[in-house]
């Protein structure tokens, strides 16, 4: 018993009827077990959903008693899908319960204390979740099913009469017969308590199964880890190539393994989930409508409440644990790379980053393969709740001018003039005068820009100017040498081939070239910008600032002309005295 999987999860199943002898390490899919269970999902159909859908389509005179009928039904037909679904899935369910428990036991044959430390936590956390999460559903649904006998109790108990209350169904349904009589009604009541019954138990058998078959499938992808670091150690402790081979043949046997119960379980559960899915976001929408609508403490608000936790924290935990397989099956890559797998031997090392590739795949389970399954899943499917709207500001309809549109309320714009006005308690700025006043201040800043524009082409005059005089400079340098070149050669004539000289020419020219092409650069884009100015310019005091701007661009224009000239005039002096020298030196 103590190394049983699913434990508690199996005396859930019992309980249900879903398997009958499921003690056994090796579960069997009986025959018998199938049709009982077939039978068993037909008895909440009959009692609960055909009753409940008849008096919805026919009964419901407004939309607040189709809302509150809505609710319970869409609940309840969802856990009776789930009853066909797990029952049409049976052979795949008990195959991967059977799997898994293969697994476990070969877990359990390590002597390593870490993985015996890790089953016993995963096998109390299982008995933990399933015990809580099983007691909770069954209690909630029960209470709410007995809820006309405990009010019948307590009349009873407290006016000492039944006079003052009738007991009716806890579920508004019609029945193809009359439940006026004892007899009939008593019948009925039985048969929705075992209805409700069924559902509980499904409802929390069904989840808890999922829960735990990942609780352990996570545990088994961390056993992995420790055999992966225990490769890691291997490969510095120096062991033989044949050792190592068979270690990671080992690891990676147990990667598939791991894999194929994944797939097992996405196979098992995928349209399980997708239905999980629908059906909760349609009660999350529908009861936090029907919330809007109930004022009060009564018995509707209680419904109603009972209704919504349920439903979002069984999207949560559906999208909680996939997401920790997902996540331990991503980790194995890293774990992977974490050890020296470079001290192995190539063939190894070719192994190794095989695996580590094929590793890095993204698994986990979907719903009916149209998205996987993860926390971000829950972030997408959850609904906003906004518990209040601010109201919109009254407008006067006499103030043509005033919009009630709060996106026109930017600073600048007339309405917000108005606004400021109004808070002020000041008089509202007439239309003419307000765009007078705009006018202006766009004529003002347009001129500010000008002057600070006029402040930057001087600034590049002043610029140009300096590396006009270091050009000239720089001719001079140029002139001088070839002067020396010239005085050199006739001097020397054939006899600096016995000298072998190797003049070199000053860096200091290359880098003041350099200087006055970053300069001219500069000058260029403020001219573009100058121009782009100008001609956007509109204004009369713009104009004659534009004017002066113009006027100072094309006296830049031929200071650049005259520079560009200078330089190539330099670059060719530089590359002919060069020339001179490389022959001299021969």
């Amino acid at each position: 018993m103590a190394h049983l999987v699913l434990h508690e999860v199996r005396y859930v199943l019992m309980a249900m009827l879903y398997i009958s002898r499921g003690m056994a390490k090796q579960i069997q899919n009986s025959t018998i077990d199938l049709y009982v269970y077939w039978f068993l999902t037909f008895i909440p159909i009959t009692s609960l959903c055909v009753p409940q859908f008849t008096y919805l389509i026919v009964d419901t005179k407004s939309l607040i008693d189709f809302i509150s009928v809505l609710v319970p039904i869409t609940e309840i037909l969802l856990t009776n899908g789930k009853m066909i679904i797990c029952n049409v899935k049976r052979g795949k369910i008990i195959n991967l319960i059977n799997q898994v428990q293969v697994a476990w036991d070969e877990c359990a044959k390590s002597e390593h204390l870490e993985i015996q430390t890790l089953i016993t936590a995963t096998a109390k956390k299982t008995k933990i979740f399933v015990i809580i999460y099983s007691t909770s559903f069954l209690l909630i649904c029960v209470e709410y099913s007995l809820m006309p006998l405990f009010k019948l109790i307590y009349y009873s108990a407290v006016y000492g009469n039944q006079s003052n209350y009738t007991i009716a169904l806890p579920y508004v349904s019609r029945f193809a017969y009359s439940t006026e009589s004892t007899t009939s009604f008593a019948w009925t009541y039985f048969f929705v308590l075992i209805g409700v019954y069924m559902l509980a138990l499904t409802l929390s058998g069904f989840d808890s199964l999922f829960a735990t078959l990942v609780l352990h499938i996570k545990m088994m992808f961390k056993v992995l880890k420790f055999e992966i670091e225990q490769l890691g150690l291997d490969l510095n402790a120096g062991k033989s190539h044949v050792q190592l081979q068979a270690k990671l043949k080992q690891i990676i046997l147990k990667h598939k393994t791991n894999l194929s119960l994944i797939e097992q379980l996405e196979d098992a559960f995928s349209f399980f989930l997708m239905a999980q899915f629908l059906t909760s976001s349609i009660v999350v929408c529908v009861v936090l409508y029907e919330l809007t609508m109930v004022f009060g403490w009564n018995e509707e608000t209680f419904k109603t409440v009972t209704y919504l936790p349920g439903a979002i924290l069984q999207l949560f935990l559906f999208c909680w644990y996939a997401q920790q397989i997902t996540e331990e099956a991503r980790l194995v890559s890293d774990h992977i790379y974490n050890i020296p797998w470079y001290l192995g031997e190539p063939k190894l090392q070719k192994d190794i980053l095989t695996f580590m590739v094929k590793a890095q795949k993204p698994i986990g389970v979907t719903a009916s393969k149209f998205y996987l399954v993860t926390l971000q899943t829950f972030q997408r499917k959850a609904p906003a709740v906004f518990l209040g709207q601010k109201a919109p500001q009254q407008y006067n309809p006499n103030e043509p001018n005033r919009t009630p549109s709060r996106n026109t309320m930017a600073e600048g714009t007339y309405e917000y003039e108005c606004m400021r006005a109004e808070l002020l308690g000041l008089a509202h700025p007439s239309r003419e005068e307000f765009e007078e006043k705009q006018k202006l201040r766009q004529e003002t800043e347009v001129e500010e820009q000008l002057t600070e524009q006029l402040k930057d082409v001087d600034l590049q005059g002043e610029s140009l100017q300096g590396t006009s005089g270091k050009m000239d400079e720089l001719t001079n340098i140029l002139t001088a040498t070839q002067q020396k070149i010239n005085k050199f050669k006739v001097a020397c004539g054939s006899l600096t081939s016995l000298l072998k000289l190797r003049p070199s020419t000053p860096s200091s020219e290359p880098a003041a070239g350099a200087a006055e092409g970053k300069s001219i650069n500069d000058a260029l884009d403020t001219l573009d910008t100058m121009k782009d100015l100008n001609a956007a310019s509109d204004a009369t005091v713009a104009k004659a600032a534009a004017q002066d701007i113009g006027t100072k661009v094309t006296s830049q224009l031929d200071k650049l002309d005259s520079l560009l000239h200078k330089a190539d005039n330099a670059t060719y002096s530089m590359k002919h005295q060069t020339d001179q020298m490389k022959k001299i030196s021969k």
